[in-house]
């Protein structure tokens, strides 16, 4: 499944590509520099970032802290998200610490459940039925990173792009929940995945879900599948395998994990 992606343009180039404004993301930054300044742990992905990881750090209080990723919506401006999409029923249910604490913590796992979709029964699962019509997102892209399991039980990782395309746009749906506590509203998505075509389906051979790659949604598809009006049949006919032709592989270091998010050389052919 796709938990590593790469976002190595600047905000500015993404306003551009998609027709959008900039204003949230600059809000947004000023915000996450005062929480910096504060001594607060911040995963900033909204740009230049050659390596998101779906799966969030700690801070020093041992709350998970999720990457932040700039998101293409139906609206003007471009939006900040979190990579894993909680679903609308994740509510306090009794007014009590006790409850307000049970939200939190199904939050979180509910979390770490929806990194990813799967396009066949995207419509019948409780948690994505509602998003897939109402909330269609892109996920900007510059490529993502995928692993192959070897016959010695080892595993090698790649790095899938697109020669042809500096920025991929891959499909997704997101939600927006309240927080509790401080009342913040917190928008997160989830990429959605298809069957993979040839080239992926090689590279991804193993693991729970082997053979799949991210919903890449063609340039001339993009307005279509951000029209909230789009109808059922037309959304489903959008969730296709990507074709193979244009699409670059390359072996990257088994280390690009351990390494700076911002550093480039994770990119580098190993």
């Amino acid at each position: 499944m796709c938990f590593y992606n790469s976002m190595s343009k600047r905000a500015l180039d993404l306003a551009k590509r998609y027709g959008r404004k900039t204003d949230i993301v600059e809000i947004y930054k000023e915000i996450m520099e005062e929480k910096r300044r504060n001594g607060e742990l911040v995963e900033d992905a909204t740009e230049n970032t050659y390596r998101i990881t779906a799966f969030p750090q700690k801070n020093n209080l041992g709350n998970h802290i999720y990457k932040n990723c700039s998101i293409i919506t139906a609206d003007v401006q471009l939006q900040v998200m979190q990579w894993g999409m909680i679903p609308s029923w994740v509510v306090v249910k009794t007014e009590t610490q006790a409850g307000i604490n049970k939200a939190l913590i199904d939050a979180d796992i509910w979390r770490q459940r929806t990194f990813n979709a799967r396009c066949e029964d995207i419509f019948e699962k409780r948690t994505f039925a509602e998003p897939i019509i109402q909330r269609r997102c892109i996920i900007p892209s510059t490529g993502y990173f995928e692993f192959h399991h070897n016959q010695d039980g080892t595993t090698t990782p790649f790095f899938l792009s697109y020669e042809d395309r500096d920025i991929i746009s891959m499909g997704g749906i997101w939600n927006v929940w309240i927080h509790p506590i401080s009342g913040e509203r917190i928008s997160t998505y989830s990429i959605i995945t298809t069957p993979a075509n040839t080239l992926a389906s090689e590279i991804h051979n193993s693991g729970s879900n082997p053979g799949r790659m991210p919903l890449i949604i063609y340039d001339s598809d993009v307005k279509g599948w951000l029209n909230p009006n789009l109808s059922k049949p037309d959304i489903f006919r959008l969730m296709k395998p990507a074709k193979d032709e244009g699409m670059k592989v390359i072996q990257v270091s088994k280390d690009f994990r351990d390494l700076n998010p911002k550093d480039e050389t994770i990119l580098i052919s190993a």
